[in-house]
């Protein structure tokens, strides 16, 4: 009997995202050109947010590096991600590099460095994203250096560095530091979520170890809380519950700052570029004014509005708790052809700890 058959596969394509948060980059400082693959020689700098692509790449599990890029897309299989190699410098130029190459569009940078981690390096790093905070384009980085003994990382590296942050820790099976999976999570979360949010962020990894060989689960507890202390994050396990998390989400910020963690710098960022986006178009308009020369109501519903979207579509998506846009309509526009926007966005917290009490009574 004569007979059609027609089998539907799936193509596993992967699905795109919405808006840019997820948008990101994994960058490879080597010492020598010889380190650089191939593909990378003349195009240093590539998009490569599939398996397929990753493959055509070089970039697959026989090698570290493709590790790291393969974690990246299974734990966020419709990030867009841009990977990266370059000569490394002590200014990180390279982290200017590959932005501009991305067109200024990753928001999450992940960094193999290597030379092990000092305040210098910190300093540089966060000097090249003030600059790319300057042109418009903020990014948050992780680096992930060398280590030779867990005991002896550097001190009091946090201070100003909100755009900072260092990983310091690797699965049991990978040679690398884990900063593949640290943005695969962190590309696939909202931009006010903890990368440590233990329902959500298990990493699917083995077993934790620090990028000195030393597994987690041997270090003592008052080592882990010193190491936390001075804002490290490493891959850490819960007592009774399956998975590896991630410790924190510290960046190189001092404690006391409003940007002391990835998700709050990631929020700030995302507000910034969407209230410029917003606003930039309204640059050059005029400004009709009252008899006394105060601005317009009309004028100040307009304005407010507009300076506003952007903060009201994250207070929406759950980005933000809250937000207020003033403007003093006082202000003389005419003396100075400026006008001043004060906006403050409350941010949304998050439960690094909890404290229970329990007991029995008599009553209840």
């Amino acid at each position: 009997m004569q007979k059609l058959t027609i089998n539907r596969e799936d193509g596993h394509i992967a699905k795109s995202l919405p808006g840019q948060d997820h948008i990101s980059g994994l960058l490879f400082l080597v010492d020598s050109d010889s380190d650089i693959p191939e593909e990378f020689a003349t195009e240093p700098f590539q998009p490569c947010s599939d398996t397929k692509t990753a493959s055509s790449l070089g970039l697959d599990t026989e090698t570290p590096y493709g590790i790291q890029v393969l974690e990246a897309i299974r734990l966020n299989p419709g990030l867009s991600l841009y990977v990266g190699f370059a000569l490394r410098t002590d200014d990180y130029a390279a982290v200017a590099d590959m932005q501009h190459a991305a067109g200024g569009n990753i928001r999450q940078l992940g960094i193999i460095d290597t030379e092990q981690i000092s305040k210098a390096n910190i300093t540089a790093l966060q000097a090249q994203a003030t600059s790319l905070d300057a042109q418009w384009m903020p990014l948050s980085i992780i680096v992930a250096p060398p280590m030779t003994d867990i005991h002896k990382l550097p001190t009091q590296l946090a201070s100003s560095a909100p755009n900072v942050s260092v990983l310091i820790s690797r699965d049991i099976e990978a040679s690398l530091p884990a900063i593949g999976t640290l943005i695969g999570i962190l590309s696939a979360r909202k931009v006010n979520e903890s990368i440590a949010w233990v329902e959500r962020c298990d990493t699917g990894l083995t077993r934790p170890i620090f990028s000195d060989n030393t597994p987690y689960d041997t270090v003592d507890a008052a080592v882990l809380e010193t190491l936390d202390a001075e804002r490290y994050i490493y891959l850490r396990t819960y007592p009774g519950l399956a998975g590896v998390y991630f410790s924190d989400s510290h960046n190189m910020s001092d404690f006391q700052s409003d940007y002391n963690t990835i998700e709050l710098q990631r929020t700030m960022d995302k507000a910034v570029r969407g209230v410029r986006t917003y606003l930039l178009p309204q640059l050059g308009r005029p400004i009709h004014l009252n008899d006394d020369g105060t601005l317009r109501a009309d004028i100040l519903r307009h304005l407010e509005t507009t300076a506003a979207k952007a903060v009201d579509d994250m207070e929406k998506a759950g980005e933000v708790s809250g937000w207020k846009v003033t403007i003093d309509p006082t202000q003389d526009v005419l003396a100075t052809n400026n006008i001043t926007f004060t906006i403050h966005a409350q941010p949304v917290g998050v439960m690094r700890q909890a404290t229970v009490n329990i007991g029995f009574v008599k009553n209840i």
